[in-house]
């Protein structure tokens, strides 16, 4: 099975990915978005990873057609595990052909600690079971700023798996997923 991790945020770190096991490395444009005039930040094409701290704003770009593919980091919105809106939004989005997933960057749970770490994952867990529920699409990625953060394709799966993904859900969102977004820009 081909592994793609579209979240190596530093572009140094992309031949230690590879070493790791994934057959595609990416390092998407980081692009922080809080009010309507950072929307001109998008690129046009290409992949981004778009972080917000209002979910409103994270709803309205899934159905903005930017020509790039989103992923959208719903960990950087504020009670991003409540927002049945965004979730309901990017499903229906991605279903009428928008390229457009959440982003989960398993970094966020090296980074935290203690009782941080605990509610993190207890909140990952209801915020991805209500997207497999709505048939929203997302994506697991390193969102390694260093190569401590990095992890193989193996750990990647048990992390997922920690957060309350099945195996074969989990290999979906390391594999297929990931495939079919980078599928459509290269065409």
């Amino acid at each position: 099975m081909h592994y793609l991790d579209l979240g190596v945020l530093s572009a140094s770190l992309e031949s230690k990915a590879l070493s790791l096991g994934y057959s595609t490395v990416v390092t998407p444009q980081k692009v922080a978005v809080e009010t309507q005039a950072d929307l001109k930040k998008l690129p046009s094409k290409g992949i981004a990873i778009v972080s917000s701290k209002s979910g409103e704003i994270l709803k309205k770009l899934s159905s903005r057609d930017s020509g790039a593919v989103l992923l959208l980091d719903a960990f950087s919105s504020l009670n991003f595990f409540k927002d049945d809106g965004m979730i309901r939004s990017v499903a229906l989005e991605s279903s009428s052909g928008k390229k457009v997933a959440f982003a989960i960057p398993y970094a966020y749970l090296l980074r935290s600690s203690f009782v941080y770490r605990a509610r993190f994952v207890a909140q990952s867990k209801l915020f991805l079971a209500k997207c497999l529920k709505r048939g929203a699409p997302f994506v697991m990625v390193s969102g390694a700023e260093n190569e401590f953060e990095l992890k193989s394709p193996r750990e990647a799966l048990a992390l997922a798996q920690l957060l309350g993904l099945s195996f074969e859900q989990a290999q979906k969102a390391l594999s297929t997923t990931p495939q079919k977004l980078i599928g459509e820009t290269q065409k």
